[in-house]
């Protein structure tokens, strides 16, 4: 039976490149759409990683330091760091704008300032931190180069050095800043900053204020994109369900091909059990080999997204596996046709 499957595959070779061409396209889409969706919250984890706190002190009345607009005194910090169990504390300002100076018009980037030897210790790719006021540090998908000028706000600012893998809300770049020159844009120079990040425990908190697990400040950064995500994963479904369907499709055409053939195979003695098992052999060949060529398709096009994407391995083996089950699942499409087929009707041909 294996050699008649394949004698049939050769002779139908045409429609089968055509089908295993169509799937590789669908599943390519497929596999970057759930690329996509793990990236942006792989995104949310490196974020909050790299403030390199233990605990957040944030308004308690907020969802979150990223996601709501209640400052709190700076002077919060000085009074953490009087506590036994906190090694140090940082204020943190964290809030969205676009600088000017970078190409055209204006670019979206994600500000975060701080205090320098604190808790944020950023590793640069080039370059130095930012120590004085007036200097930044961008992340590279911001296109700016070190020694360029930009605007924030009207604030001239300069990049001293560059970061890789630095942004925010699905892809928009990260600036970093001295907390001076964020007080000055965000609060009128108030000494006021976003949270405090702490490295330690810290045991008591003022009134009014909560620590905060990094988990828990995580889903605040990941909230706003939960919308996006969703979709991608309905959209992933679908496209799942066009593969099966394209699938399925090759194989309701190879059973009306093959309708004489299995009736003869059956006239013969063959047993429904092989004829089906070759159904679904085909079928699954066909997601298979689609799945293999959509993989090295979809990791070909990574490099097209303005965001961090990568296909890692278990994303490749829950394609190639969900890719058997789909096979599977299609090609019993033509199982009923094969279970239905009546070997007289071989005699009845031959006469």
């Amino acid at each position: 039976m294996l050699l008649l499957l394949v004698r049939d595959m050769q002779w139908r070779w045409r429609r089968l490149a055509a089908g295993v061409l169509a799937t590789a396209l669908v599943l390519a889409m497929t596999l970057l759409l759930g690329a996509l969706r793990d990236s942006f919250l792989a995104e949310t984890e490196r974020a909050v990683a790299f403030f390199g706190a233990d605990e957040w002190i944030a308004p308690d009345d907020t969802a979150g330091p990223f996601t709501s607009n209640s400052p709190i005194p700076t002077s919060v910090a000085a009074d953490l760091r009087a506590q036994d169990g906190v090694q140090s504390a940082t204020p943190v300002a964290i809030f969205r704008h676009a600088v000017e100076g970078i190409g055209e018009g204006f670019t979206d980037v994600s500000v975060v300032a701080y205090e320098p030897d604190g808790v944020v210790r950023p590793v640069l790719d080039e370059g130095r931190e930012a120590i004085e006021p007036g200097e930044t540090v961008v992340d590279e998908r911001t296109g700016a180069q070190i020694g360029q000028e930009i605007t924030l706000a009207g604030e001239p600012l300069t990049v001293v050095g560059v970061v890789h893998g630095f942004s925010m809300y699905g892809g928009t770049p990260g600036i970093l800043l001295m907390i001076e020159d964020a007080q000055r844009i965000a609060y009128g120079g108030e000494q006021l900053a976003s949270a405090v990040v702490v490295d330690g425990t810290a045991d008591d908190v003022p009134a009014g204020l909560s620590i905060q697990t990094p988990a828990q400040v995580g889903e605040d950064l990941r909230r706003p994109l939960a919308v996006v995500t969703g979709a991608l994963g309905v959209l992933q479904l679908l496209l799942w369900i066009v593969a099966a369907a394209i699938v399925g499709l090759l194989a309701y055409l190879s059973s009306l091909d093959r309708q004489r053939d299995v009736t003869v195979f059956k006239a013969l003695g063959v047993s429904s059990g092989r004829l089906v098992a070759g159904v679904l052999v085909e079928g699954v060949i066909v997601a298979v080999l689609g799945a293999s060529v959509g993989l090295i398709l979809g990791i070909v096009l990574v490099p097209l997204f303005p965001i961090d994407v990568v296909v890692s391995p278990a994303q490749a083996a829950v394609l190639l596996v969900l890719a058997i089950v789909v096979g599977m699942l299609a090609g019993s499409i033509g199982i009923r046709r094969v279970l239905r087929a009546d070997p007289a009707r071989a005699f009845a041909a031959l006469g």
